[in-house]
């Protein structure tokens, strides 16, 4: 007998909730495996399944709008968010510094202590990493001066007794071990948290606005293991260079805004490799009216990425692959063409009131040379510049973009 698809939706959505009940209970059983650091990951993950099925209720079950799709399809990648998400507080929770303190220290909520410890243990830690036996042997490092340092840094970690010379040196590392490691799980936890914000919020946002598919939580997955990974390469340098309260800041920003840290990253290695580059400044999607920053997510999930790009793109692709109206793609298409022509001087513009290329074109197309030179005194620019751009617009091609953009506007 075959199942209703609303059926089907029925039975995986309570298999789920139950599922995650039943997980989130045996956490307070003191199971081993169930421990308690997997209740955050747990409940916050859970959000992202909870969103998907929700979602494809209103679209596929209850209004029945478009062809009924796969609910594995959809169910499964936001399923693979949510482990991801647990184990994201697994690794800083259960396996980051003081974990296994009597009284545990998370990275999150003394981050600040342990990004102290970090950089007072680097200038203990110079004179004897270089050559620990001889510096023993020297007698400089005692039993008692050990364990008075050990037990400065071991209340964030744990005990560490130290009864003769052999444990010195396995006390020692082990406790060097655990410090030099807090650059890490301070750069995960934070960049892997920045990850979680922007993809809870823009999975809220789609919701809202109809725009959320299967591959936006592939999406997802990728921002989530980049960012994590961004984090962590740049933790060593950052923890060294910023103070410490700034440094998880910073880390949370890598996993907000991506982008921009591989952006810096190219920066600093072509400066570091003497390597001369002359780029192409792009104009950012930001610079235009309308494009807020949920768009411009959505434009650059499809290939665009700045002002040129959006300039030059298919319209019927653009229409095809977002949520967006056609007068309003038009509209932005239009206002980035100017950005093109007059990158420096598009305030001027706005403030007489030309915001689009088309409104360019009919202000001063086929006007007389006067109206021109009275134009350039009110915008500020040349005249040379203006009969340029104006030349620009008569070409065969420009034309037929022009066209393209006044037919739908």
């Amino acid at each position: 007998m075959s199942i209703s698809p609303k059926n089907k939706f029925g039975i995986i959505w309570i298999l789920y909730l139950v599922s995650v009940l039943v997980v989130f209970i045996l956490t307070f059983t003191g199971l081993p495996i169930f421990k308690p650091h997997l209740r955050p990951g747990l409940v916050i993950g859970a959000l992202f399944p909870f969103i998907s099925l929700l979602y494809f209720y209103r679209h596929y079950i209850r209004e029945s709008k478009v062809k009924f799709p796969s609910i594995f399809n959809w169910l499964l990648p936001a399923f693979f968010i949510h482990i991801i998400i647990i184990f994201g507080f697994i690794i800083t929770l259960d396996k980051g510094p003081g974990s296994k303190a009597p009284s545990p220290r998370y990275i999150y909520t003394s981050f600040y202590d342990y990004g102290r410890i970090f950089k007072s243990f680097q200038k203990v830690e110079e004179p004897i990493k270089g050559d620990i036996i001889g510096y023993i042997k020297k007698d400089v490092l005692k039993k008692d001066e050990f364990n008075t340092l050990s037990s400065y840094y071991s209340p964030y970690f744990r005990e560490i007794k130290i009864t003769d010379q052999g444990e010195v040196l396995e006390g020692f590392a082990e406790l060097a071990g655990e410090i030099n490691q807090i650059p890490f799980f301070i750069a995960f936890a934070f960049g892997f948290l920045g990850a979680l914000i922007f993809c809870l919020r823009d999975a809220i946002i789609r919701f809202n606005s109809d725009d959320l598919y299967p591959k936006t939580y592939v999406f997802y997955i990728v921002r989530f293991i980049v960012s994590a990974t961004l984090a962590v390469t740049l933790a060593y340098f950052i923890m060294d260079d910023w103070p410490t309260v700034i440094a998880p800041l910073v880390f949370f920003l890598i996993g907000y805004f991506p982008d921009r840290a591989i952006t810096y990253l190219d920066e600093r290695f072509t400066r570091f490799l003497g390597i001369k580059t002359t780029k192409y400044k792009p104009i950012p999607l930001s610079m235009i009216q309308g494009l807020t920053d949920y768009k411009v997510s959505r434009l650059r999930e499809i290939g665009v990425a700045d002002a040129q790009n959006l300039a030059v793109g298919n319209i019927k692709h653009l229409e095809s692959n977002l949520p967006f109206g056609k007068t309003m793609l038009c509209d932005w298409i239009a206002q980035s063409i100017l950005f093109l022509h007059f990158p420096d001087n598009i305030e001027s513009l706005r403030h007489l009131g030309i915001r689009t290329i088309l409104d360019f074109k009919q202000c001063l197309i086929d006007k007389q040379q006067e109206a021109i030179e009275t134009f350039s005194g009110k915008s500020g620019l040349e005249v040379a510049q203006l009969e340029s751009v104006l030349d620009i617009l008569r070409l065969k091609h420009v034309k037929a973009r022009m066209t393209e953009l006044e037919q739908c506007m």
